[in-house]
């Protein structure tokens, strides 16, 4: 994935969008009430923005009232591999790493404020960190369980029981290492 690529994916709403599509077909106004901090326009400006890279795509369209309503889903996501992502500078790592916070922290304050009162454990809400020494073939392994772990999950449908959940991890080293 180049540089502009990954500008246009780490937008902090289209990140959202994205994000909402995975795995799912929804009409705007669906998108819409799974980000109610977000404006409708909004919404609609960044989907073609996202139709026009080819990163979403329309599924079927149906004529509601007189109007088409398009149902989109993600397309073809991009990744950024290894050595495309040691060519950006420090600032644009910066600069994605702002985006993406901003977007998890509009997705838990719009899951925050979307009722009165929430069971959080009931729910399974919560966020910590885990400090550890680790060898880098330990990193891997990790990593390597984790998705395992979440294969399965991944494939599940909504129904009974089954509620969308994000898991967000971070790993970065905290000991500064001599040049």
């Amino acid at each position: 994935m180049s540089k502009p690529e990954a500008d246009l994916i780490l937008h902090p709403v289209r990140y959202r969008v994205l994000q909402t599509l995975l795995g799912r077909q929804m009409n705007t106004q669906s998108i819409a009430e799974e980000l109610p901090s977000v404006p409708l326009s909004s919404i609609y400006r960044h989907l073609k923005t996202l139709l026009d890279a080819g990163l979403v795509q329309v599924v079927e369209t149906n004529l509601v009232k007189g109007i088409e309503e398009k149902i989109y889903t993600v397309g073809d996501v991009p990744l950024v591999d290894a050595e495309e992502f040691s060519r950006y500078s420090k600032e644009d790592h910066q600069r994605f790493f702002a985006a993406y916070l901003s977007s998890l922290l509009r997705g838990f304050s719009d899951f925050l404020f979307s009722r009165e009162m929430h069971d959080l454990e009931k729910e399974h809400m919560g966020f910590t960190d885990a400090v550890f020494y680790a060898s880098p073939e330990e990193l891997d392994e990790i990593g390597k369980k984790l998705n395992e772990m979440l294969e399965p999950v991944r494939k599940n449908k909504a129904g009974k029981n089954k509620q969308r959940q994000m898991l967000s991890v971070i790993t970065f080293p905290l000991d500064k290492k001599e040049k």
